[in-house]
């Protein structure tokens, strides 16, 4: 995923990019995963939160810069990085638990629904 993102020229491609990537591991790796969502989700509990509000505090993660970057440049419309940061994240969960849930899911059209959503949301329109 890190070099497809790594290659993108722009805020967009870095956005798009960063969902193909995960759902594409989702459908060749569906246990791990599983498995990764399920130790982010133990990390979410109330025992991990100290850990990540020390991790927020430190600044936005990568897609959330990379939302704040497209705004900077123009590329991105006007919306909260932090929420649409934060909605990216349920999104790509989405993904590995549908396909946990509904083993034939077409993740590929799963992926392209998420990058049709994302691009309404945060693309700038003329």
């Amino acid at each position: 995923m890190s070099a497809r993102v790594a290659t993108a020229s722009t805020a967009w491609d870095r956005v798009r990019g960063s969902i193909e990537a995960v759902v594409e591991f989702v459908a060749t790796h569906p246990q791990h995963a599983l498995a990764g969502l399920e130790g982010w989700n133990q990390a979410r509990s109330l025992p991990g939160r100290t850990k990540l509000a020390r991790a927020s505090a430190e600044g936005p993660s990568g897609v959330e810069q990379t939302l704040i970057e497209g705004q900077r440049s123009g590329e991105f419309g006007e919306f909260d990085p932090h929420v649409l940061a934060v909605m990216f994240q349920q999104a790509v969960d989405a993904a590995v638990l549908e396909s946990a849930v509904r083993p034939d899911t077409d993740l590929t059209a799963f992926a392209a629904e998420l990058v049709a959503l994302f691009d309404r949301a945060i693309r700038r329109r003329p």
